[in-house]
């Protein structure tokens, strides 16, 4: 490491084996050669405007203690107990930067609003048991996504 100042001892995020597998030129080629399909028949897409990316992450749903204790010095652990529940939130991005309003999975079997409560305006807020994603909010997710892309037949997007 002396030697090589270029280097640094990193710790690495996961990747699936799917993941990693399903990266590589084939696909990647069949996926740009669609794309390129694809704005060559919607001439409204070059600006940007109209092509979205959505992608889910993982969203602790417990905020971090913002509160100090008094604890013995030289202790090398001070702890305070929270929850590990997670949801899922989705955020959908156009290719010129603007954000739509983001769709939030809790981890709950009824969803209320009070639960949105500090959330983006416009968030949507879905509840499952898990806390994932399911067929049934895709299909909510889609229909939050046209109300703010104002997406339809006669101003798609992608």
């Amino acid at each position: 490491m002396k030697r090589n100042p270029q280097f640094s001892l990193r710790t690495p995020e996961g990747c699936s084996l799917a993941r990693a597998i399903a990266f590589n030129r084939h696909n990647v080629e069949i996926f740009y050669n669609l794309l390129e399909e694809v704005l060559v028949r919607g001439q409204g897409f070059l600006q940007g405007t109209r092509i979205y990316n959505l992608d889910e992450t993982s969203t602790t749903t417990n905020a971090k203690t913002q509160r100090k204790v008094i604890a013995e010095r030289g202790v090398k652990q001070v702890s305070s107990v929270t929850s590990g529940e997670k949801g899922t939130t989705c955020v959908i991005i156009a290719g010129d930067g603007n954000c739509l309003p983001p769709a939030m999975v809790l981890p709950r079997k009824k969803f209320k609003s009070c639960m949105l409560n500090q959330a983006p305006p416009g968030t949507l807020g879905l509840a499952t048991p898990s806390g994932w994603m399911n067929c049934e909010l895709v299909v909510e997710t889609m229909k939050h996504f046209i109300k703010f892309s104002g997406s339809s037949i006669d101003n798609p997007s992608l």
